[in-house]
Protein backbone atom coordinates (compact mmCIF):
# COMPACT_ATOMS: atom_id res chain seq x y z
CA UNK A 1 0.00 0.00 0.00
CA UNK A 2 1.41 3.38 -0.98
CA UNK A 3 3.03 5.34 2.17
CA UNK A 4 0.90 8.13 1.82
CA UNK A 5 -2.56 5.86 1.99
CA UNK A 6 -1.90 3.76 4.55
CA UNK A 7 -2.43 6.51 7.72
CA UNK A 8 -5.75 6.64 6.61
CA UNK A 9 -6.67 2.85 5.93
CA UNK A 10 -9.44 3.06 7.99
CA UNK A 11 -11.59 5.35 5.93
CA UNK A 12 -10.10 4.16 2.85
CA UNK A 13 -13.22 2.08 1.03
CA UNK A 14 -15.57 4.89 2.17
CA UNK A 15 -13.77 7.90 0.46
CA UNK A 16 -11.13 8.41 -2.83
CA UNK A 17 -8.36 9.46 -0.12
CA UNK A 18 -6.13 10.42 -3.06
CA UNK A 19 -9.17 12.94 -4.31
CA UNK A 20 -9.33 13.77 -0.04
CA UNK A 21 -5.68 14.45 -0.22
CA UNK A 22 -5.43 16.53 -3.24
CA UNK A 23 -8.79 19.40 -2.28
CA UNK A 24 -8.02 22.77 -1.50
CA UNK A 25 -10.49 23.79 1.47
CA UNK A 26 -10.82 27.25 2.28
CA UNK A 27 -12.21 27.68 6.54
CA UNK A 28 -13.32 31.19 7.36
CA UNK A 29 -14.72 31.83 10.32
CA UNK A 30 -13.91 32.29 14.20
CA UNK A 31 -16.47 30.68 15.75
CA UNK A 32 -16.64 27.54 17.89
CA UNK A 33 -17.26 25.46 14.98
CA UNK A 34 -13.40 26.41 13.61
CA UNK A 35 -11.71 24.52 15.82
CA UNK A 36 -13.92 21.56 15.06
CA UNK A 37 -13.86 21.27 11.51
CA UNK A 38 -9.95 22.29 11.19
CA UNK A 39 -9.41 19.09 13.62
CA UNK A 40 -11.34 16.78 11.62
CA UNK A 41 -10.17 18.33 7.87
CA UNK A 42 -6.82 17.64 9.11
CA UNK A 43 -7.38 14.04 10.51
CA UNK A 44 -9.61 13.47 7.30
CA UNK A 45 -6.36 13.76 5.24
CA UNK A 46 -7.39 16.79 3.50
CA UNK A 47 -4.72 19.01 2.07
CA UNK A 48 -2.52 16.41 2.42
CA UNK A 49 -1.57 15.94 -1.29
CA UNK A 50 -1.32 18.71 -3.75
CA UNK A 51 -4.42 20.69 -1.83
CA UNK A 52 -4.42 22.54 1.57
CA UNK A 53 -6.29 23.83 4.11
CA UNK A 54 -6.27 27.56 3.67
CA UNK A 55 -7.49 30.35 6.65
CA UNK A 56 -7.98 33.76 5.72
CA UNK A 57 -4.73 36.53 6.43
CA UNK A 58 -7.21 39.17 8.04
CA UNK A 59 -8.19 37.03 11.27
CA UNK A 60 -9.54 38.08 14.52
CA UNK A 61 -6.89 37.07 17.41
CA UNK A 62 -7.31 33.96 19.54
CA UNK A 63 -8.84 35.71 22.86
CA UNK A 64 -9.26 33.23 26.43
CA UNK A 65 -13.38 33.06 25.22
CA UNK A 66 -11.65 30.34 21.73
CA UNK A 67 -10.06 28.54 24.63
CA UNK A 68 -13.47 27.20 26.09
CA UNK A 69 -15.09 23.77 25.51
CA UNK A 70 -12.35 22.73 23.01
CA UNK A 71 -8.60 21.05 22.70
CA UNK A 72 -7.96 22.81 19.41
CA UNK A 73 -6.21 25.96 20.80
CA UNK A 74 -3.99 26.21 24.10
CA UNK A 75 -3.04 29.36 26.07
CA UNK A 76 -0.11 29.45 24.15
CA UNK A 77 -1.94 30.84 21.10
CA UNK A 78 -3.30 34.16 23.32
CA UNK A 79 -2.95 36.75 21.13
CA UNK A 80 -1.88 35.37 17.94
CA UNK A 81 -3.92 35.58 14.49
CA UNK A 82 -6.77 33.06 14.97
CA UNK A 83 -5.47 31.76 10.94
CA UNK A 84 -1.78 31.76 12.24
CA UNK A 85 -2.55 29.48 15.57
CA UNK A 86 -4.61 27.36 13.25
CA UNK A 87 -2.31 26.90 10.93
CA UNK A 88 0.07 26.00 13.57
CA UNK A 89 -2.17 23.70 14.77
CA UNK A 90 -3.60 21.55 11.91
CA UNK A 91 0.48 20.66 11.09
CA UNK A 92 0.45 19.78 14.99
CA UNK A 93 -2.40 17.44 14.13
CA UNK A 94 -1.39 16.07 10.60
CA UNK A 95 2.28 17.32 9.21
CA UNK A 96 1.37 15.87 5.50
CA UNK A 97 -1.70 18.83 5.62
CA UNK A 98 -0.41 21.32 3.68
CA UNK A 99 -1.61 24.45 6.00
CA UNK A 100 -1.65 27.81 4.83
CA UNK A 101 -2.17 31.73 5.00
CA UNK A 102 -4.05 32.19 2.39
CA UNK A 103 -2.14 35.21 -0.10
CA UNK A 104 -4.80 37.00 -1.99
CA UNK A 105 -2.27 38.06 -4.97
CA UNK A 106 -2.51 34.22 -5.98
CA UNK A 107 -5.71 32.57 -4.24
CA UNK A 108 -6.06 29.19 -5.62
CA UNK A 109 -8.98 27.30 -7.26
CA UNK A 110 -11.10 26.15 -3.98
CA UNK A 111 -12.90 23.36 -4.13
CA UNK A 112 -14.74 24.09 -1.11
CA UNK A 113 -15.37 27.38 0.85
CA UNK A 114 -16.67 26.77 4.55
CA UNK A 115 -17.87 29.47 6.45
CA UNK A 116 -17.52 28.77 9.92
CA UNK A 117 -19.89 30.60 12.48
CA UNK A 118 -19.60 34.31 11.90
CA UNK A 119 -17.54 34.83 8.62
CA UNK A 120 -19.71 38.52 8.21
CA UNK A 121 -15.89 40.09 7.90
CA UNK A 122 -14.42 37.85 4.97
CA UNK A 123 -14.76 37.74 1.36
CA UNK A 124 -15.03 34.38 0.43
CA UNK A 125 -14.08 33.98 -3.62
CA UNK A 126 -16.92 32.74 -5.92
CA UNK A 127 -15.00 30.24 -7.48
CA UNK A 128 -16.27 27.24 -5.03
CA UNK A 129 -19.17 25.85 -3.47
CA UNK A 130 -19.74 27.27 -0.25
CA UNK A 131 -20.57 25.23 2.90
CA UNK A 132 -21.67 26.68 6.51
CA UNK A 133 -21.35 25.55 10.16
CA UNK A 134 -22.28 26.43 12.72
CA UNK A 135 -23.93 25.61 16.53
CA UNK A 136 -27.44 26.29 16.53
CA UNK A 137 -30.39 25.25 19.06
CA UNK A 138 -30.45 21.50 17.93
CA UNK A 139 -27.09 21.13 16.92
CA UNK A 140 -24.19 21.67 14.73
CA UNK A 141 -25.30 22.54 11.07
CA UNK A 142 -23.03 21.68 7.84
CA UNK A 143 -24.96 22.62 5.12
CA UNK A 144 -25.44 24.51 1.38
CA UNK A 145 -27.55 27.21 3.32
CA UNK A 146 -26.81 29.66 6.44
CA UNK A 147 -28.74 28.47 9.35
CA UNK A 148 -31.49 30.41 11.37
CA UNK A 149 -30.37 30.92 14.82
CA UNK A 150 -32.56 32.00 17.08
CA UNK A 151 -30.27 32.45 20.24
CA UNK A 152 -26.84 33.22 20.34
CA UNK A 153 -24.22 30.40 21.55
CA UNK A 154 -21.32 30.16 23.80
CA UNK A 155 -18.07 28.72 22.90
CA UNK A 156 -19.34 25.80 25.29
CA UNK A 157 -22.13 25.30 23.30
CA UNK A 158 -20.62 23.47 20.74
CA UNK A 159 -19.92 19.93 22.95
CA UNK A 160 -23.44 19.53 24.58
CA UNK A 161 -24.75 20.27 20.60
CA UNK A 162 -22.21 17.76 19.22
CA UNK A 163 -23.78 15.14 21.70
CA UNK A 164 -27.21 15.70 20.55
CA UNK A 165 -26.62 13.99 17.28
Amino acid sequence: MDWELERYQRQLGLVYQRRVMDLNVLLLGDGAVLPYLATNLALLGVGAGKGGIFFPANSARVEPHHLAGQFFFTRDDLGLDVSRAATQRVYELNCAINAHILNHATPPRFDAIVIAGDANNFDAPANAPVIWADVTNYGLWVGATHPKIAQTFTPNALTPALASL
